[in-house]
């Protein structure tokens, strides 16, 4: 009986030490098998988010060129005196719902003469000191400094494109859209929630900073800041 009893243990103790090595290695390579999988889906997650971000940027400044060479706009040359091209803007505006806060023609002093808005007709419009140009089918559009109120419900980015003369094919002017932030902040807050938690989302611009971000991080210490 205490051969037997001696016997067993031994055995369970061998168990013991085969088994619990072979129960780490399988611990231990699920955990990296399921930490590779949930990479693989952040990032396959990441790139569509990117990729809606893409087409939605790209919608916006291809549409401000696209409308810079329209017929209309060269009413504001006789300063819309009709008032048909701020009525105009007014309806594509609308019809845009929410991408834009507002479309408007300055003129060389950079005067508003046409708007969507009526409020800032006879205003102006002075350009930032920086801006990034960005290629666009048949032409080029300049994106002016992100504009973030400490409220961050009235974010913008100023999108323009330059006028040309239909007879003299001179810039005679500028025809901008002000792109409303928070059409990338709305994708961004849904992206950020999923059945595992929350996710942070922040958008980089080419010198590093925060330009958007997920509501846990747009705060003023991140947006505008190189913090990551």
């Amino acid at each position: 009986m205490q051969i037997r009893r001696i016997v067993l243990i031994s055995f369970f103790s061998l168990l013991s030490i085969v088994a619990l090595p072979l129960m780490a290695v399988i611990f231990f390579s699920s955990r990296y098998a399921l930490e590779e999988e949930i990479g693989r889906n952040l990032n396959s997650e990441a790139m569509m988010l990117m990729e809606e971000v893409d087409i939605l940027m790209f919608e916006a400044m291809q549409n401000v060129h696209s409308w810079s060479h329209l017929d209309i706009i060269q009413e504001a040359r006789i300063g819309d005196v009709d008032k048909r091209l701020s009525l105009f803007l007014t309806d594509v505006e609308s019809g845009y719902k929410g991408m834009y806060r507002n479309l408007f023609y300055i003129d060389s002093q950079q005067r508003v003469i046409a708007a969507s808005a009526a409020e800032i007709i006879g205003g102006f419009h002075h350009p930032t000191l920086n801006e990034v140009r960005a290629v666009v089918p048949n032409g080029e559009v300049f994106v002016e400094d992100l504009q973030l109120p400490s409220s961050y419900q009235d974010a913008d980015l100023a999108i323009r494109a330059a006028v040309y003369d239909r007879y003299s094919s001179k810039n005679i002017c500028h025809f901008y859209g002000v792109f409303d932030m928070q059409q990338l902040f709305r994708l961004f807050d849904k992206a950020s929630t999923s059945s595992h938690g929350e996710r942070y989302i922040v958008l980089l611009d080419g010198n590093g900073r925060t330009i958007a971000a997920s509501s846990s991080l747009r705060r003023p210490e991140v947006l505008l800041k190189s913090t990551f």
